[in-house]
């Protein structure tokens, strides 16, 4: 049974490996296409959060987009400032 269990975890993780690494392809498909740029997001914690503030790369076609992705991604921030990376 933890043999099975063991294994089964391996599959579920090299699944989801395997699908970062599509999402990551499709991205990079769509800004070497110029539909989308990269964006810089600026986070803060919300409220009195202890985690440090972070900068996080984002793949949008505007920054009011990259905002909502960033956003998505790490609950409990805030953002105060975007800037394009690329152009």
């Amino acid at each position: 049974m933890s043999t099975q269990a063991s294994s089964y975890q391996e599959q579920k993780d090299a699944e989801a490996q395997a699908y970062q690494i599509q999402v990551m392809q499709l991205n990079l498909l769509a800004f070497n296409a110029g539909l989308t740029h990269v964006w810089e997001v600026y986070l803060v914690p919300a409220g009195n959060g202890y985690a440090r503030p972070m900068a996080v790369p984002v793949t949008a076609r505007d920054s009011l987009t990259a905002e909502q992705l960033a956003l998505q991604n790490y609950p409990g921030y805030q953002v105060t400032g975007v800037r394009k990376a690329s152009y």
